[in-house]
């Protein structure tokens, strides 16, 4: 795969975890893509963490969803930062090792080509929130490059 290609995680995992709660997509970088692959799920809110900010974070996720869609004529612009489809998302700009991630909170977190950038100890200690962190029937998946 090239370096440039998408992974589309849904598309990759099977079906045996339940898609329920929250999902969060660790080191998420600024163009959503994991995030946007889950967008018609059944998640009730998808979360990307990362300490990038940003840049015009709503505009970015409605034009993404509208071509995904096919969905480009005749929208009334004004209307998309109340839909169902941008209250779903929640972008958290912050350090994810500082992030306080919760226990027993989420049914899938991603953690896609982040990791390879720590030492083996934070490595470790990132496993360690995930797993505390992951829904009894939830899923962690990590992807180190």
């Amino acid at each position: 795969m090239a370096n440039n290609s998408h992974y589309n995680i849904r598309e990759n995992l099977n079906n045996d975890f339940e898609i329920y709660g929250d999902l969060l997509d660790v080191g998420c970088g600024d163009k959503l893509i994991n995030l946007m692959d889950f967008d018609d799920s059944s998640f009730q809110s998808l979360k990307g963490i990362d300490k990038k900010p940003l840049s015009d974070y709503d505009s970015m996720l409605y034009w993404k969803h509208l071509i995904k869609n096919k969905k480009t004529d005749d929208f009334d612009i004004s209307s998309y930062p109340n839909s169902e489809f941008c209250k779903k998302f929640k972008f958290i700009e912050k350090d994810i090792l500082s992030y306080h991630y919760g226990i027993d909170k989420y049914g899938l977190i991603i953690c896609s080509s982040v990791l390879h950038f720590f030492c083996d100890e934070i490595k470790y200690a990132l496993i360690c929130f995930f797993y505390k962190a992951i829904k009894k029937k939830g899923l962690i998946f990590i992807r180190l490059n």
